[in-house]
């Protein structure tokens, strides 16, 4: 890797971390406050409604911007029609949604959901528009202006959003801050934009942008049916309030996935597509990663897991009693994921990512029928059915990268091994305490630190005992240059 690419990677990889830290606390620090003041109910609505627009921003982009990132040289020509046709996909799907709105309502059994997603689907389009240059300044590895733009955009939406809120505005608390995000963000990015329209047009670069746009395309809209899909059924089943619950339980979750692990993924395509060619280096990346994130990132997870009942009566209140049993199950998968979810940008930046395609594909079938039709009886046990279901693409996706960058199956087990079994067996030192300090009748943050406590030198412990070498061997690792 050259001086200056090492550089920009660099630099890029503090201002995605200064943006997924910074960000996403500020964002879950919004989310406290708006917990202590709105229902689960009124959650619930908020909930539906970024459920529909999430799947129309992603029919709209089409994996476009993901395409641009990728491709090794880039015109001002190339940009033009995935713009025009993005966008344009865009106006479409808002009209479609505010036209059915009322449709939609009764579909996923969300009473009064209509006026909501009226408001909040016609600005659709910017958030759209917005991507396409948030996505020329990842290709650049130019991520501190992004991270400004959030900084800026969630502060100004949060301020209002909470104004809201006090004022007794419920559900529409959370559309109004939604909005003004999209709004802030779109003049942030435009005003100083990488690129601006054009009338000149390039058609076979669009038919190849195309191409590897729609793989992308396939695979989140795939992805987003095995992670999404139980959002739909929550709401279906159990109601508006029942989606609020899961969204709390899960909205920590979702947190440590972005604090952990999208500063990597949003840094990673740019900089292994730069690699591609050179697999031996994307060996030796590819290994530091998964054991870096074994080392640390799954602990940080399982003792999230294991400390569930601790962390939300303190966070959330007593309004949210239940959210601790989403949250559980959650965080136990995030610890595998943490690891497994690196596997998607190696398989893209070699230009495979049919593969991940088929492996979403793999995981929505294990997903969709099991949330479906085995019996559940509440929001909880239908979580651990999800988990159990997600579990079951594991195995494949570690398989598919050892052949395809030449690593032995059993090295990759090795290296991640250590981590996950001495988290596993910290959980349960956490859960066997609990009811003995239980006793004692503590405050929950008492008893949050001295399990807390305990998670920590359960898995310091193991961890030097059975795998100290290994843990200085991923830190000269984490040390040495690519």
């Amino acid at each position: 890797m050259s001086d200056t690419l090492r550089s920009k990677v660099m630099s890029g990889m503090f201002w995605s971390v200064v943006q997924s830290w910074g960000v996403k606390g500020l964002n879950l620090l919004l989310y406290l406050v708006l917990a202590r003041l709105l229902s689960p109910t009124e959650f619930g609505i908020a909930a539906a409604v970024a459920l529909v627009l999430l799947l129309q921003q992603l029919v709209a982009e089409f994996g476009f911007g993901e395409a641009l990132i990728q491709r090794e040289t880039l015109s001002k020509q190339d940009v033009t029609l995935p713009f025009m046709v993005g966008v344009g996909s865009s106006i479409v799907l808002s009209l479609i949604v505010a036209l059915s709105a009322h449709q939609i309502e009764r579909l996923i059994n969300v009473p009064d959901l209509a006026p909501y997603l009226i408001v909040a689907s016609l600005f659709a389009p910017l958030a759209t528009a917005t991507a396409f240059q948030e996505a020329l300044y990842k290709r650049d590895l130019d991520f501190k202006p992004l991270a400004i733009r959030q900084f800026v955009a969630l502060i100004v939406s949060g301020v209002i959003g909470l104004s809201c809120a006090f004022s007794g505005m419920g559900a529409w608390s959370l559309i109004v801050q939604s909005v003004i995000y999209t709004v802030v963000s779109l003049i942030w990015l435009w005003r100083k934009p990488r690129w601006v329209p054009t009338r000149q047009c390039d058609w076979a670069s669009f038919r190849l942008i195309g191409r590897f746009g729609a793989s992308v395309f396939s695979t989140r809209l795939i992805d987003f049916g095995a992670t999404r899909s139980i959002d739909f059924v929550i709401v279906s089943l159990h109601g508006a309030a029942a989606l609020g619950l899961y969204t709390i339980g899960a909205k920590l979750y979702q947190t440590a996935m972005e604090l952990l692990f999208r500063a990597f993924m949003d840094v990673s395509l740019s900089a292994l597509s730069k690699l591609a060619y050179d697999r031996a280096r994307l060996s030796a990346t590819y290994r530091r990663v998964v054991s870096t994130s074994s080392l640390f990132g799954t602990p940080v997870f399982f003792a999230m897991a294991a400390l569930s009942p601790e962390i939300t009566h303190l966070l959330f209140g007593g309004k949210w009693v239940g959210s601790e049993l989403i949250m559980a199950p959650l965080m136990l998968i995030g610890g595998m994921q943490c690891i497994q979810f690196a596997n998607g940008p190696y398989l893209t930046a070699i230009g495979r990512p049919h593969l991940t395609l088929w492996l979403t594909l793999i995981k929505l079938v294990a997903v969709l029928p099991a949330i479906i039709f085995i019996p559940s009886g509440n929001v909880a046990a239908l979580v651990d059915i999800y988990v159990l279901a997600l579990l079951v693409v594991t195995p494949f996706s570690f398989a598919l990268v050892a052949k395809e960058l030449g690593i032995r199956l059993r090295d990759i087990v090795y290296w991640i091994a250590p981590g996950l079994i001495s988290a596993g067996i910290a959980y349960g030192s956490v859960w066997i305490a609990r009811g003995m300090v239980g006793e004692y009748s503590m405050h929950a943050a008492a008893q949050l630190f001295i399990l807390g406590l305990l998670f920590s030198a359960v898995y310091l412990g193991l961890v030097m005992m059975i795998a100290s070498a290994s843990v200085h061997e991923t830190v000269k690792l984490m040390r040495r240059p690519v």
